[in-house]
Order: C-alpha cells, then structure tokens, then sequence
C-alpha cells in the first residue's frame, strides 16, 4: 500500500476514546504518518494509538530534540514552503499525553485504526505511466538504476505537475526525473526499458527539478512555468536503490498533470560546487567552496543541496552588489536520508551582479557516526554513497525576458567549467572512457576550442565508434573549418547510427547546397523537417528551392 500525506479519520463510532487520545493521534497524522505507514519510508507504522503508545518515548525524545519531523534547513520558519516543524500547539498536546500515559488503556484499541487516504494534487492525473519492474540484490552497495518510459503526445502539451509513486519505499532513497524531448535514448537502447547509469547521458531536464524523495510526491511547476512537450518525449529516471537485505522488486509509477496555460518565462536551472575533490582520512573540516556571479536580475524559486554521508553542514548566501547578504539555505546538520528540494515560500529576487557564494564542510574522521568507513579512508568525489558529492542546485527566472539568453550562456559558462574538471580527473584515471572524452570534446566546442576538440573526440571514436553525437559534434567542426568533405562523413555516419536524428540533415543539406547539388539538398532538407516539423531553417530553404524549380 502506497501511502502519502493523510487526512485522520478516527472510528469513534466503532470504539469510544478519550478526546486527549484523539487529539494526540491527529498531531500523529499530521507530522508522521506521512512516512511511518504500511510500505512507508520510515521503519515502523504508527497509524493505530498502540503504535503510538508502544513507541511513545522514543516519539517524544526524536521531536523534543528537533530531529523527527525531519526537516534539514536551519534558516528562519516560514522562509520555506512545506515546511516540517511540530507547532508549540502540537507540542503542548504531546507533552500533556506523555506526562498522563499511563491513564489512557490500549486495551480496546486492538482494532481501531485511523485512516490512510492519498492527497490528490488538484485532480486525477491526465496521463500515468509504470516502469518495467526491477529485482534489486540483496547485498552489495546503493545502486543507481534507470528507467526509461517511452511516451508519444500527438498534440502540444505544458506540463504543471508530475507526481513519483514508488512501489517499494522500503528500499527508494530518492528518484530524479528527466524527460528525453528528442527521444535520443529510445534510439540508443533500442527495446531496453531498464537502463545504466551511462544511458543517462546527452537527456536534458530543462530548467525545472523534478523527483521524490520521502516525504515529496509532487513535483508542481511554478505559476506561468509549465512546460511545453509534443511528440515522442521519453521519461528517464534515475532511482537511488539500498538494499535492503533481502531480493526486492520495486517499479515506479509517474502522473503526469497538463495544463492548457503555456509558460510566460524561461525557466532555467545551475548547480554550484565541485566536481573533482579529495578528502584526506581523518580530515575534521575538509571545505569545498564556489560561487557565481548572477550576470541579470533574477527570481529563485528552488533550492537543492546534495552531497553524502561526511557531510557535515552546507550553506548558501547570495552576497549583493552593495555588499548585503542574504542567506539563501543553511543546514548546520546535514543528513544524508533527508535531503531534498526546498522552494520558497515567496521567491527570492536578486539584483544584477549578486554573487551566490556556497559552502560545503566534511568530516571524513572516525568521530562522524556518519562515516562509511571504519576506519576512515581517502574519500573522492563520485556518484556512489561511498564517495562524495558537492553540488546546489538553484531554479531561477530572469526578471527580464529579454535577459533570458544572457542568464543561460553565463550558466552554460559555468556549467562547462565544472565538467571540464571532473572530464579531465576521470580520462587521467583511465585514459579510454570513451564517454569522458566526448564530453570533454563538448566542454571544448562550446568554448570554440575546435583542435583541441576535435583531439578528444577522435580519441573517443578511436574507443566506441557508435556514437552518433560525437560523428555530429566531428561534423559541425569541419563544417566551421570549411572541411567540408569531412564534415559529409561525419554527419552521414551520424545518420547511419541515429537516423532520426534531424540536425544532421539539415547540416549535410547546407553541404549540398554550397555544392550546387540541389537534389541532394532538397531530400537533406525535406527529411529534416519530416522529422521536427518546427525546424523553419528547412522549411525555408525547401520553399526557396521549389520557387527557383529545384
């Protein structure tokens, strides 16, 4: 049974009880059965008084001493929407009950149980989806698995909200979502649903953050910030998977909610942290630092911190041009079980040229309980629980619509920045991961460094000659180097691994064209706009060659 936020109902027609019992049970519902019910995130069930009574002092410890509900931001209450704090009112209930426990029987509460209902989103979904099933081991380290769910939308869509259900929370840390609007990956796995971790690569997310974690089920988009999906569109999860002991299938259900408003702005999303760290054995306070310099006025709407299980605090401060601060997010406690998106109550607005500073302190010694290793060990940066991360992630608008592409290109700047460090660690351990030396092809095509650019990507195809970005990527250099005969190859090579792939029509189309060979150009180009019916580029030169007769 899938179980989310509830609303109480208590049988008191079948079984009287005192109202200080009643009152207690609905402070219960409110701030704990959220995961501790049947299949819940949290350990133990507490949907029925003599489960609450039978844990009664370990309740009341975990909430006095603020960590259950849990909630890990330390900024001031009510920066934060949803946020997880027991009101003194609750409090109050809880303390009187616990001081007069031995007045309230449990004897005939046998079989009263207050009742588990979801909490719709605002209606039933418009489209819902399940994954292929999956049979996680069970020993062995956390797994990350991926989903793929191939979808097809005959007409445009905007996307408001999409809610993850998990078949089994048990053994679920967390699941991220991103959606494949090019269907890149169902080409490259073929009839493969389940996917590694590699597959993963080249799919964007938009600037929007979507997943659960315990205790979020919904992943709703800010007002006038929906989404737009036509046609083939593939949703790919990432499931952060712990073993639980014993052989367990999980799958995953998404619902997907529509809306008929399409978005007034651009969102836009960018990490800050470090992609390539060590932290030495027995290092108390080990610091990552970085920061970004905002280049318009924006408006935050999200935050997410992420880093493993020496993590010791992450902070986040937005340092203004006239040198006002302004605390962003600040966790003085991190736990590596609860983290998760937070969204502001009212967005934050910054001026231009706010500099968003973040840091990250670790406790990689014996004396963190937290610490995989005993005894400690070197800990690198890496995607497993056992190595570290750094990262925030931070959702934001420009305040200006026409300061859109200025705000993308500076995150596109700093984005760049980050992977060419983590590129150039992962090639230095193990000089053919094909995959890295694409990636850092990329890094150096955007920044127009074309030879060195096109020294990684022929060490990658030297590698894994299948894949179709990197002949692209070939392609579009040679193209610039007015090589235009090797430009040819690479894209219809390209071709032959993706077909379905639009940009290398229309780039071996304008290869025709400058050779006169017109034929050849009108095919390139009409194949382009078949397969992206928006592509204007095509659809303009095909009118001008059917004018001039071609």
């Amino acid at each position: 049974m899938w179980c989310r936020a509830i609303v109480g109902i208590f049988c008191a027609s079948i079984h009287p009880v005192d109202a200080g019992v009643q009152e207690v049970m609905q402070v219960i519902q409110r701030h704990c059965v959220e995961c501790h019910c049947p299949d819940g995130a949290g350990p133990f069930s507490l949907t029925t008084y003599r489960d609450v009574h039978k844990r009664s002092r370990q309740i009341m410890e975990v909430i006095r001493e603020g960590l259950m509900p849990p909630w890990l931001p330390d900024n001031a209450p009510g920066i934060f929407a949803g946020e997880r704090h027991v009101p003194q009112s609750d409090l109050d209930i809880l303390n009187q009950w616990y001081s007069q426990l031995s007045e309230h029987s449990t004897s005939d509460l046998d079989g009263v149980e207050w009742s588990i209902h979801g909490k719709p989103f605002k209606r039933t979904p418009d489209a819902s989806y399940t994954t292929e099933a999956y049979v996680l081991m069970p020993d062995g380290l956390d797994v990350y698995q991926n989903f793929l769910i191939p979808i097809d939308l005959n007409r445009q869509r905007y996307l408001e909200a999409v809610e993850i259900i998990p078949s089994n929370r048990r053994v679920t840390h967390h699941v991220l979502m991103k959606i494949d609007e090019k269907a890149l990956l169902r080409h490259r796995v073929g009839d493969r649903k389940t996917l590694l971790s590699s597959d993963m690569t080249d799919v964007s997310a938009s600037g929007h953050i979507i997943g659960w974690q315990p205790g979020r089920d919904f992943s709703p988009f800010p007002e006038g910030l929906s989404w737009p999906l036509k046609g083939a569109v593939d949703l790919a999860l990432e499931a952060h998977l712990r073993p639980s002991g014993k052989s367990e299938s999980v799958q995953f259900t998404v619902n997907l909610y529509f809306t008929d408003k399409p978005p007034t702005r651009l969102v836009q999303k960018f990490a800050l942290g470090n992609l390539d760290f060590t932290i030495p054995a027995g290092e108390k306070a080990f610091v990552v630092r970085d920061h970004f310099r905002i280049p318009v006025a924006v408006r935050i709407y999200s935050i997410l911190p992420h880093a493993h299980y020496v993590a010791r605090s992450i902070r986040a401060e937005a340092v203004m041009p006239d040198g006002k601060r302004l605390n962003l997010i600040e966790i003085r406690h991190w736990q590596f079980d609860w983290q998760n998106l937070f969204t502001y109550r009212d967005p934050v607005e910054l001026p231009a040229g706010t500099e968003i500073q973040v840091e990250f302190v670790y406790d990689n010694s014996a004396d963190n309980l937290s610490n995989p290793f005993n005894p400690p060990r070197t800990i690198q940066y890496g995607p497993n629980t056992s190595d570290e991360m750094a990262e925030v992630w931070i959702q934001l608008v420009s305040l200006k619509e026409s300061e859109a592409t200025t705000l993308g290109e500076a995150i596109d700047r700093k984005l760049i920045h980050l992977l060419k460090k983590k590129f150039e660690r992962e090639i230095a351990d193990f000089p053919q991961n094909a995959v890295a030396l694409d990636k850092l092809g990329r890094c150096l095509f955007f920044e127009r460094r074309y030879e060195e650019s096109l020294n990684y990507f022929g060490r990658a195809l030297a590698v894994d000659s299948g894949n179709f970005l990197t002949h692209y990527y070939c392609g579009l250099i040679y193209r610039i180097k007015n090589q235009l005969d090797s430009a040819q190859y690479h894209f219809e090579e390209s071709v032959k691994l993706n077909p379905k792939y639009y940009k290398n029509y229309g780039n071996l189309g304008t290869i025709f064209l400058g050779r006169r060979q017109y034929a050849d150009a009108r095919r390139a180009f009409e194949k382009a706009l078949e397969l992206n019916p928006e592509d204007s580029l095509a659809a303009g030169v095909l009118e001008k060659l059917h004018r001039a007769g071609y």
